[in-house]
């Protein structure tokens, strides 16, 4: 859903009604951290409604190229990626089960053809894309 989707309960809704394998949450890129505080748990209890075994994989947001200039950006990234943690965390804790959760400072890989701007990723930016989410991915399908 590109920057359309940031874990609106409305669209979480919709899309539980798709029968997967397994869903992935990648939306930090187009929230804010409240957004992501107010977010992540809602959304993994409507996609348990009616999907209780389903796995949900988390994965944070990308550290894009020139993130290392902007201290602000730095810490709205830090910020964002840190709540969405302590939201996994805090489900895991209340035991809810199948949830994954991939990192973000490795999934443009370590080379400066990832990206065409800093932060939409380029054939390269999402093969090293790919390459970070495929081991969760197949250890959540086992």
């Amino acid at each position: 859903f590109s920057g359309n989707g940031p874990m609106e309960a409305e669209l979480v809704t919709f899309i539980r009604e798709i029968d997967a394998a397994a869903y992935v949450l990648d939306c930090l890129p187009n929230m804010n951290t409240q957004q992501v505080k107010e977010r992540v748990e809602p959304a993994v209890k409507i996609l348990r409604e009616k999907r209780p075994g389903v796995p949900i994989i988390f994965v944070e947001d990308i550290t894009r190229s020139n993130v290392w200039f902007y201290p602000e950006r730095q810490k709205a990234l830090a910020e964002k990626n840190g709540a969405l943690r302590a939201g996994y965390d805090r489900l895991v804790a209340q035991g809810v089960k199948n949830l994954y959760y991939v990192k973000g400072d490795k999934l443009l890989g370590d080379t400066t053809e990832s990206t065409v701007d800093g932060t939409h990723p380029t054939d390269v930016g999402f093969i090293s894309y790919a390459d970070a989410i495929e081991p969760v991915l197949r250890k959540a399908l086992r």
